[in-house]
């Protein structure tokens, strides 16, 4: 079963991870499945796949400290796709291409309340 954890596409032009849903770690916790990291990389009409450790979440495991070993790895994950392009700076990013992107992103799934679905994303209080 493949589950996104970080829900939809990364909006921002360089941050390498979105606050992802707890019910990954849940899951994994629950099933004694572990979460194996694929972090995609699209640029210029090619995707980029990287796979990560497989990160085991026990009964008893807490859920934070297992979050931020899966948000860490994923990140990991994407700055080594990264590293293999050539270097680029953010003040390098024509933002009004970036803008375009995102909407045309967005478009792709209408039926998605970006706003209303970052209110089930992790947030500060945790839940054991």
């Amino acid at each position: 079963m493949c589950i996104f954890p970080e829900a939809t596409w990364n909006l921002t032009p360089s941050k390498p991870m979105l606050p992802m849903y707890w019910g990954v770690i849940d899951l994994a916790k629950q099933s004694g499945c572990p979460i194996l990291p694929l972090i995609l990389e699209y640029r210029e009409n090619a995707c980029y796949a990287k796979f990560g450790h497989g990160i085991y979440c026990g009964p008893a495991d807490d859920k934070q400290a297992k979050y931020e070993e899966l948000e860490e790895e994923m990140a990991t994950l994407k700055w080594e796709i990264w590293e293999t392009f050539p270097r680029e700076s953010r003040k390098e990013i024509d933002l009004e291409e970036w803008e375009r992107e995102v909407r045309r992103r967005l478009s792709e799934v209408p039926q998605v309340d970006y706003e209303q679905e970052k209110k089930f994303i992790r947030g500060a209080k945790v839940i054991k």
